[in-house]
């Protein structure tokens, strides 16, 4: 159960990359209705916020904000080894995405931290991201 649970919220992640945000969105919410305790976090945090972000749902991203930190911290097990590799630092990236996203430049330096640059290699999906946030787009 924990794997195909993971294996939505990576196919969800593609989806997101490829534009394909509806069936994003399917991927994130299956993968985190199946998610055992331990992964709950993961799959809010990095499959159904960020997807939701993107489709500019503000209501339930924040509701994913919230979800996510609450069952990281509700896990007996909480950063142990053998979680996929998920804790508070991966969980902070993905809020700062989400919150960059949806408009709130103040909260993403907030939940990243100021200065710096924000960078990360997921699963061997190959999503890398390394803007600062005070850095233009190309082509602005």
């Amino acid at each position: 159960m924990a794997l195909a649970a993971w294996a939505d919220g990576a196919q969800s992640m593609v989806a997101r990359r490829t534009g394909n945000l509806s069936a994003a969105l399917s991927y994130a919410e299956r993968g985190a209705v199946a998610a055992p305790r331990g992964l709950r976090a993961q799959l809010h945090a990095w499959a159904l916020l960020p997807t939701l972000a993107e489709h500019g749902r503000d209501r339930e991203a924040n509701a994913a904000l919230e979800v996510a930190p609450t069952e990281l911290e509700a896990d007996p097990v909480g950063e142990a080894p053998g979680r996929f590799g998920f804790d508070e630092a991966e969980l902070a990236l993905h809020q700062a995405e989400a919150h960059l996203v949806l408009g709130r430049t103040d909260q993403a330096r907030a939940r990243r931290g100021l200065g710096g640059r924000v960078q990360t290699q997921h699963a061997g999906v190959g999503c890398r991201h390394s803007r600062h946030p005070r850095e233009e787009e190309p082509g602005q």
